[in-house]
């Protein structure tokens, strides 16, 4: 509920945004969220020291697990930050909840249930495809379900690891 008292101020469309990134946050009292980086990308650490010295880039690959913990604060002039961990304590760091939803909007990250319904959409147009003879759509969705369970198999494989 923080999160969406703090930001009923801003655009209806953000706010949207986070009562979904809420949802997925707050699932159970002391639950972590993870994500799965769907393609590399690299994200600049905030420092919150006055001359910023200790900023850098963390380079995030394809398969990366990023968890969201509860752990969170609010800097004044830069909003909400969230502790995130990446592959299981290999980098901690806090990320700024505005970067957490641009990288959602450009699909650079997915949920483990965002995978889950896009693997299952992917089973319906390629079954469809089947059924109608197309051949281009079945490669296309094919392509995209064997891209989407790889993803699958290698958060399920560590979110397991680490429980």
């Amino acid at each position: 509920m923080e999160i969406i008292a703090t930001f009923q101020r801003r655009a209806k469309v953000r706010k949207i945004f986070f009562t979904k990134i809420e949802v997925r946050i707050r699932g159970g009292k002391g639950m972590h969220r993870y994500f799965i980086a769907s393609k590399l990308f690299e994200h600049p650490i905030d420092c919150f020291c006055p001359d910023g010295d200790h900023a850098t880039v963390l380079p995030i690959e394809k398969g990366d697990i990023i968890e969201l913990t509860n752990n969170r604060k609010f800097i004044m002039d830069r909003g909400w930050y969230f502790l995130v961990v990446v592959n299981n304590h290999e980098n901690c760091f806090y990320m700024a909840i505005d970067d957490l939803e641009y990288y959602y909007s450009k699909e650079l990250i997915f949920s483990m249930l965002d995978i889950e319904l896009k693997l299952n959409y992917s089973q319906y147009k390629i079954d469809q495809a089947l059924d109608e003879g197309d051949e281009q759509i079945f490669r296309q969705f094919t392509k995209q379900f064997k891209d989407l369970k790889e993803l699958w198999d290698a958060g399920t494989g560590s979110l397991s690891q680490s429980i």
